[in-house]
């Protein structure tokens, strides 16, 4: 794990009192004065066991300590440094050497985890993250279970109620949140960490230069061991993940933002074949969907306008240099304006942008995925047999939809409806999952930085 003389990844090496195999990591600790969270308390209730130790090794000997936070039955959500090989330096483009194997990552659970004989919870299957070489901005990654779900009760401990995730907006300057972490309690003692600690009232400061925003600064609270930890809104969602800073004890402490990193979480998500709920009780199962708008409303820097597709949140455009993504159009609305519009026709599923479908009706256009619960736009129903709504009669569709009416979920037969009438739906990947692109501005940290390894 990472440890910075000027910014730091809060990771510490440990000794932990289970085995995960024979042979000695590769890791070369480097003693640092180090606390736990920083005028933190114990967090001992077992309500608050979505927040899990993450011990990378493959011995009981100097393997990697961090904390992450369980998002789903078998998702962990954490810092990209807690899962990769790093370099000696920082310097906020060649961070990352390579990913950690899955399998040595060990989660635990319990406020004192690494003595709790019922804490092993699952090793990691799959990791997932942004692909980027640099680690600021980008500090944020998931690990995918080898178990389909951990929350399960036993004999002395409560099921466990995953995090909800903030996705949909981003911090705001001075909101108080929650950071949660494990960390050493004796900067002399190596078998010390493991305990979790949580302080209140931590606030966001500002966002972080040079990471288009995607980092943020909070006051005093995150040490050493606490990487990969989560600051927790008031309404008990993610909203960062703890990435690094200048010392334990000032107000330089750096998150990087879960809402920038929402299409990685819904990739982690349809890796692991479950859902994750938003901040707002929404549940999400990693599909991308239309983001519909029908009252009008948006999530942070996104506008509701009124397309083929019924009203819809998307971002704007330049006219002049058209940046949409794959399948959307820069469309002019007026003064100058422009808005990402989703494209109508289509002959092949890359016409249609993520979160719809080529169909057939009697004429090929782009359609939006159903919602979990079978919502469609205003004058589309959903055909549950393939998840996708068609335009209803009355938009010039052939077929006829359910009498249950709107846009409800509604049984369709396979010998009728969308199937009887042999409707096409033109197959293919319509779920194309983009890395996200580095910033190119990263060098806010300003001089090299010596660095240690923290919990790989």
């Amino acid at each position: 794990m990472r440890w910075f003389v000027k910014y730091l990844g809060f990771g510490s090496y440990a000794v932990a009192c289970f085995a995960c195999g024979s042979s000695e990591p590769s890791l070369e600790p480097v003693a640092q004065q180090v606390q736990p969270i920083v005028g933190g308390v114990v967090d001992t209730p077992q309500e608050n066991d979505a927040v899990v130790m993450i011990y990378a090794g493959t011995s009981i000997f100097g393997g990697g300590l961090c904390t992450g936070a369980l998002i789903a039955p078998n998702v962990v959500l954490t810092a990209r440094h807690c899962v990769s090989k790093t370099t000696e330096y920082v310097d906020c483009y060649q961070d990352v050497i390579s990913d950690l194997d899955p399998q040595t990552l060990l989660i635990m659970r319990g406020y004192d985890a690494a003595h709790n004989p019922q804490g092993k919870l699952a090793k990691g299957k799959h990791i997932v993250h942004d692909g980027s070489t640099s680690l600021c901005g980008h500090d944020l990654a998931l690990i995918v279970l080898d178990k389909d779900d951990v929350t399960g009760e036993t004999q002395s401990q409560i099921p466990i109620v995953p995090l909800r995730v903030r996705v949909n907006k981003g911090p705001e300057i001075g909101e108080v949140f929650t950071a949660v972490g494990y960390g050493l309690t004796d900067p002399k003692d190596m078998n010390s960490s493991g305990v979790r600690y949580r302080r209140d009232g931590v606030k966001v400061l500002r966002f972080v230069m040079g990471t288009g925003d995607a980092d943020f600064t909070g006051t005093q609270s995150i040490c050493q061991g606490d990487s990969g930890g989560p600051a927790i809104s008031a309404n008990h969602a993610v909203i960062g993940v703890t990435s690094r800073g200048l010392n334990c004890m000032g107000d330089d402490n750096i998150w990087t933002r879960t809402d920038r990193f929402k299409a990685l979480i819904d990739e982690a998500v349809r890796l692991a074949g479950t859902t994750y709920t938003s901040e707002e009780g929404k549940q999400y199962d990693g599909t991308p969907r239309l983001e519909l708008c029908n009252d009008g409303v948006c999530p942070e820097g996104l506008t509701c306008v009124q397309g083929f597709h019924g009203q819809y949140c998307t971002r704007s455009c330049d006219l002049a240099a058209p940046n949409c993504a794959s399948g959307q159009t820069c469309g002019d609305v007026g003064a100058g304006s422009g808005y990402c519009f989703m494209n109508e026709p289509c002959s092949a599923p890359e016409d249609c942008a993520e979160g719809l479908r080529c169909v057939n009706d009697g004429k090929n256009y782009c359609s939006p995925l159903c919602g979990l619960q079978g919502e469609c736009p205003v004058g589309f129903s959903c055909a549950p047999e393939v998840g996708v709504c068609f335009k209803e009669k009355s938009a010039g569709s052939v077929y006829s939809p359910p009498e249950s009416g709107g846009c409800a979920y509604a049984p369709v037969s396979h010998s009728a409806g969308w199937f009887g009438l042999g409707m096409l739906l033109l197959m293919g990947s319509a779920s194309r999952f983009r890395r996200a692109k580095r910033d190119d501005g990263k060098r806010d940290m300003g001089t090299r930085v010596s660095a240690r390894r923290r919990t790989i």
